[in-house]
């Protein structure tokens, strides 16, 4: 067995015998049918290419079944994000409304969705703060820090602490403080958050630390973080009633009438792609225009410590 070695691998040729004529043309015969020495380089080459492309598919199968990830909904969210990577894809439905769009908004965060960053204090609540939230979804509210208040979360049609309609949602909750609520289906009636106090001075204090997280289950307060992309199409595609964007790749396609009805060919624009990032861990994904589907790329060590739990819960060793 003759061993040649191609860059780190040795890579095995069959030759068994070989008769050399003097005199003549020298060939090299063997077991495997190979006659001359440019045959044995042309099988090695064959060879070592195969071994190249045995492993680019092995590498694809392992991102495919450890890495790659998709997480779809009104809002997409996941828990194990890489840090940094841009996502893979990221499809925005446009649902079907008779006045059309000419853009749409895309907002990624972490896992608090309250942005108190605008807030107005006020005597008895802080309010102006904007209402992301989906309809009929269950989110946990929750109160931290060293806080001598109790505190409630509100729906608000209107930004004043005195103008408009509210309806609480949860609370009164204090320091270490939480509860579960579910939206409800009229959302777009309050474009507003509140946070109302028990006291005079908890619209002024600054202790407290709020929170809204998907699910029924409260965990660890972090600080808001938020991503906004603004996408406007009015010059390249006018008036949209309906269809879906591509984030990534700029494809925005039409498939609804001003009537809401399919159009006989969908209508294709591009558009200049946009490149959105994950967060280490926590990201929440949402569109003004209806659910979005995004493909992203997991932390490593996010998913073997989701395993580890996965298998301590059942009772076994890691």
């Amino acid at each position: 067995m003759i061993r040649i070695h191609v860059g780190d691998e040795p890579v095995r040729v069959a030759a068994q015998s070989a008769v050399v004529t003097s005199g003549s043309t020298s060939q090299l015969i063997n077991d495997s049918g190979y006659q001359t020495a440019e045959q044995v380089t042309a099988a090695v080459g064959a060879e070592a290419a195969n071994r190249a492309a045995a492993d680019e598919a092995l590498k694809g199968e392992i991102e495919a079944a450890f890495i790659r990830r998709t997480a779809s909904g009104n809002p997409a969210a996941f828990d194990d994000g890489a840090d940094g990577i841009p996502v893979k894809s990221l499809v925005a439905t446009l649902s079907y409304t008779g006045s059309g769009r000419t853009g749409c908004t895309i907002r990624r965060t972490g896992k608090n969705l309250l942005d108190t960053s605008h807030v107005t204090h006020a005597a008895w609540s802080k309010h102006n703060i904007p209402n992301t939230l989906a309809p009929n979804t269950t989110y946990t509210f929750s109160v931290s820090g060293d806080t001598g208040y109790a505190y409630s979360l509100w729906l608000a049609s209107d930004a004043s602490r005195v103008g408009g309609t509210t309806v609480r949602l949860a609370g009164y909750f204090s320091n270490g403080g939480r509860g579960s609520f579910t939206t409800p289906a009229d959302m777009s009636d309050y474009p507003y958050l509140l946070l109302g106090g028990t006291s005079l001075d908890a619209g002024y204090d600054t202790a407290a630390h709020f929170q809204v997280e998907l699910g029924a289950a409260a965990t660890d307060y972090e600080p808001y973080r938020e991503q906004a992309y603004t996408i406007d199409w009015s010059e390249e595609a006018g008036t949209v009633y309906g269809g879906s964007l591509e984030v990534t790749t700029g494809v925005l396609t039409s498939t609804l009438d001003e009537n809401g009805d399919a159009l006989a060919q969908p209508v294709i624009y591009q558009l200049t792609p946009v490149e959105i990032a994950t967060l280490l861990g926590d990201n929440v994904f949402s569109a003004d225009t209806g659910a979005v589907t995004v493909t992203y790329r997991a932390d490593a060590t996010k998913v073997i410590e989701k395993l580890t739990a996965a298998i301590l819960s059942l009772g076994g060793n890691v």
